[in-house]
């Protein structure tokens, strides 16, 4: 029986068995190279027909673009690819919803079924071509895209095995109650360096949809709107019922309101107070700690040891930190502040400024009671160094580690000047949303995260475990905190300063003013130069800072 070959290349029709018989004769001879030639001689220019409806190039640019796993899937799904066959066996690596691990998977092989027949698969991202065959008396829909997990990027500046802890426990237990959003906490160095990068993000279009912020950075953000007020999302199933936004507290609340609306909401919060070794207070006949300034420079004076002849002392009545803090935590107690209340102005003369660094000025220099050091104060004081020092309550967890039972220790309100008794300085963190580049599904997404680790529950674990003050009020109607709180009495202190908290200004600009008045009052403090010089350079700068900023 002869055989009848029928070879047309202009498109005519070619006998099966031919057009076989070379797609074996191409794979024998050359490989994959053979095969594509072998595939050209047998199928023709009218053999191609399963891919006339889609350009090759086409095909990979929008493969290019997804995910190794979404691209495998929708490879599957594509109509033009579905005509060219289904995939022989393949490997890929499928990204898992974890930041942490992948995975690979392999597709089990395909069985020979009724109604299919050979056809050619184009390469697709540098993968060989391969013999697949295609269901033909079917088309899937064109292209289709599994549907993602909706990613939430948190940038952070939680240090400490304590903090990541819990962070890391609320991700776990909001994804359990959320398996639509995939929540990526970031940890991005300290405060600085996290202020830093989110202002570079911002200018690159690649920031955070959440994160932490301080008061300056939200006014900064807020001005040239890149930030989406919590306000808009207070209200329907997922906002806050007024007896929750009620249950923020008000000095937490009002701190994070622009214009009357709520802008961002309390995260991380301390309240600065007066640390006491207790031993060494009653051995000099004092039964409490210092309540005015006048109490404070006396005991200090009897705290200190000052060996004969030695400059140094070996025990100080009191240490503060060489920062800003060591004058704003006096001059907020004694009822001054830095700025007018709209922030437009410096107060000048700052006459409770100048009264404060005088005060902090005569205990350092003249009495060389107090001295200031950038070390954290828990490790001298545990030492028995020093018999008192000013800090945050976030000082707590230190002090306990550092003193470890060897003597009481007891947290009190700041001192204040006899008969004026201004605010207490808080300060700390707040998280807020970012609008740009993230659309609405995501920033809805990041708010429910954010509700999720500032409800009263997640306040109180997030206080017990790190020492920072529960930003709601109904934190201490928890039996876990009430039993915090009986065993750690000093804790109770902060919090009880609450409804009296005074924060930093929050213009953009404060940033800029920190480190001026900064460098001028330790000046001051370190005897350089005196109180009135330093205050005159301070107010100096202060008004050059703003005239620039709102010219």
């Amino acid at each position: 029986m002869s055989t009848v070959v029928k070879l047309e290349i202009a498109g005519k029709m070619t006998d099966t068995r031919f057009r076989v018989l070379f797609l074996l004769l191409g794979l024998w001879v050359g490989g994959v190279a053979g095969f594509g030639f072998g595939a050209s001689v047998a199928l023709g220019a009218g053999g191609v027909n399963a891919v006339d409806k889609m350009d090759v190039v086409d095909k990979m640019d929008a493969v290019d673009k997804m995910d190794v796993v979404d691209k495998m899937d929708a490879v599957d799904r594509m109509d033009a690819v579905d005509k060219m066959g289904t995939a022989a066996p393949l490997t890929a690596s499928t990204t898992t919803t974890s930041t942490q691990s992948t995975q690979s998977t392999q597709p089990p092989a395909l069985k020979p079924q009724d109604g299919l027949k050979p056809a050619l698969r184009t390469p697709q991202d540098g993968l060989k071509p391969a013999l697949r065959t295609v269901r033909t008396n079917r088309l899937k829909p064109a292209l289709q895209t599994v549907p993602q997990r909706l990613r939430v990027e948190f940038w952070h500046a939680m240090s400490g095995p304590e903090a990541g802890e819990v962070i890391a426990a609320f991700v776990r237990e909001f994804e359990e109650l959320h398996p639509d959003i995939h929540v990526v906490p970031v940890y991005q160095g300290n405060y600085n360096q996290l202020s830093q990068k989110l202002i570079a993000s911002v200018i690159a279009r690649s920031n955070p949809v959440i994160a932490q912020m301080y008061e300056g950075w939200t006014s900064r953000f807020l001005t040239r709107n890149l930030l989406d007020p919590v306000q808009n999302y207070l209200g329907g199933e997922d906002g806050l019922t007024s007896a929750e936004l009620e249950d923020i507290w008000e000095p937490f609340r009002l701190n994070n309101t622009w214009e009357g609306r709520l802008v961002t909401l309390p995260f991380n919060k301390s309240g600065y107070v007066l640390c006491a070794n207790m031993d060494m207070l009653r051995a000099k006949g004092y039964d409490h700690p210092p309540r005015t300034w006048e109490e404070l420079r006396r005991m200090a004076r009897d705290l200190t040891v000052r060996e004969p002849g030695r400059s140094n002392a070996s025990v100080y009545g009191l240490l503060m930190r060489s920062r800003i803090e060591a004058l704003t935590i006096f001059l907020f107690r004694s009822g001054g502040r830095y700025l007018s209340d709209d922030w437009k102005s410096a107060i000048s003369p700052n006459r409770e400024a100048l009264e404060t660094l005088r005060f902090i000025r005569t205990m350092s220099v003249e009495d060389g009671s107090a001295y200031v050091d950038s070390s954290y104060p828990s490790t001298p004081f545990g030492a028995g160094q020093v018999a008192m020092f000013v800090h945050s309550s976030a000082a707590f967890a230190f002090n306990d580690q550092a003193v470890r039972g060897k003597f009481q220790w007891a947290a009190a309100p700041v001192p204040y000047p006899e008969g004026r008794k201004g605010g207490v300085l808080f300060q700390g963190t707040n998280i807020g949303i970012f609008a740009r580049p993230h659309p609405p599904e995501v920033r809805r997404a990041a708010w429910k995260f954010l509700r999720f680790i500032t409800s009263a529950r997640n306040a109180a674990r997030w206080s017990i475990a790190t020492g920072y003050v529960p930003v709601r009020k109904s934190c201490l109607d928890l039996a876990e905190m009430k039993d915090f709180l009986e065993r750690n009495p000093n804790y109770r202190v902060p919090i009880d300063l609450i409804p009296e908290a005074t924060f930093d200004p929050r213009p953009d600009y404060w940033d800029q003013m920190r480190p001026q008045i900064e460098t001028y009052a330790l000046d001051a403090i370190n005897g350089r130069c005196t109180a009135e010089e330093a205050m005159k350079r301070i107010e100096e700068k202060l008004r050059e800072i703003i005239a620039y900023e709102r010219r």
